[in-house]
């Protein structure tokens, strides 16, 4: 029995960024393709990746960060600042893509909370509710759409089911690690400035105030904070269930001035991990940002990435590529 639903595979191009990207990405011998399923009775969707040629590839699911749609993150050129092939794509400093072609099966669902979710509909009906927030979404809703994403490695022809890999960024990895620890089960896992320990946020974090049901706001100090907002945190903060984790290989990717996660995350993650025996590997990106990349071409007013900046979105990119062709092969 189908567990993914399936519901519609419409072909590139994904439209919400450039489409220079994407047709490059075709160029290269791969796909890029709006992929509907249905999940918890609502339609939902995200993009797949694969290699256009014959022949099954390890699949992976990628869990995205930010505000946006996962199509938007596809097309969005903040990480390297332009939409050329140098040296790595846009996306792959997220995916692991080499050059522009894609190496893997990849599905990355986007969230009820954001630009992926036909709001209250059937998986036949609906419109898609557009999402400016920060996503924090409602988590039992998250974990259930990550697992049903999951779920495709059953269902598309090209994905190999018996390599499998996780990549989470931004907060991303926290919904990714909450999936984790109820049952996802990959053979790696990758996690790229990772948001996982909101129950240790510093105050003031906007991010808090962003989660459905909080009573609190952005300016509530950690002794402002009822009992209730204070247990949303902590079920939000996979930093404190890593007891719940599969030990399998880890890789961590933070720039060395990330000022939205504390590199304290980031060592406290791999100690706990290696404790209970995992392989953990951790990268820091010199001078990187969260973004790693900290510009966007085609946003008015804040031109393309420096060579640096660049060169700092290659470095993290180069990492998930090594990383992967070790643990998929």
């Amino acid at each position: 029995m189908a567990i993914f639903n399936l519901s519609a595979l419409t072909p590139t191009p994904v439209t919400s960024g450039n489409e220079n990207v994407l047709n490059a990405i075709v160029a290269a011998g791969s796909e890029a393709k709006h992929v509907e399923f249905n999940s918890g009775g609502l339609a939902q969707w995200g993009v797949v990746l694969q290699p256009s040629g014959a022949g099954e590839v390890p699949f992976g699911i990628f869990c995205r960060g930010g505000k946006a749609g996962t199509d938007s993150q596809l097309t969005d050129e903040k990480i390297l600042g332009d939409a050329t092939a140098a040296g790595a794509s846009t996306f792959g400093t997220h995916i692991g893509l080499s050059g522009l072609g894609v190496n893997y099966c990849m599905i990355a669902p986007d969230y009820r909370e954001g630009e992926g979710l036909r709001n209250g509909a059937s998986a036949s009906e609906g419109t898609v509710a557009g999402g400016d927030g920060d996503n924090f979404g409602v988590m039992d809703e998250d974990v259930e759409d990550i697992l049903q994403a999951w779920s495709a490695r059953y269902e598309l022809p090209k994905a190999d089911d018996t390599k499998t890999f996780a990549y989470g960024a931004s907060s991303g990895c926290m919904r990714l690690l909450m999936a984790m620890t109820k049952g996802l089960r990959p053979d790696c896992c990758i996690l790229r400035a990772p948001l996982i320990g909101l129950y240790d946020w510093e105050p003031n974090r906007n991010g808090h105030a962003a989660i459905p049901d909080f009573e609190g706001d952005g300016d509530s100090s950690w002794g402002e904070l009822s009992y209730a907002d204070r247990a949303r945190l902590k079920a939000r903060s996979p930093l404190h269930m890593t007891d719940k984790l599969p030990v399998i290989p880890y890789l961590l990717i933070y720039g060395e001035n990330d000022t939205t996660v504390p590199r304290a995350w980031i060592d406290s993650f791999r100690d706990k991990m290696e404790a209970r025996g995992a392989e953990v590997q951790v990268v820091i990106v010199p001078g990187g940002t969260h973004a790693m990349a900290a510009k966007a071409g085609t946003i008015e007013g804040q031109g393309s990435s420096t060579t640096a900046e660049k060169s700092r979105a290659v470095m993290a990119a180069s990492a998930v590529l090594d990383f992967l062709a070790e643990k998929m092969a």
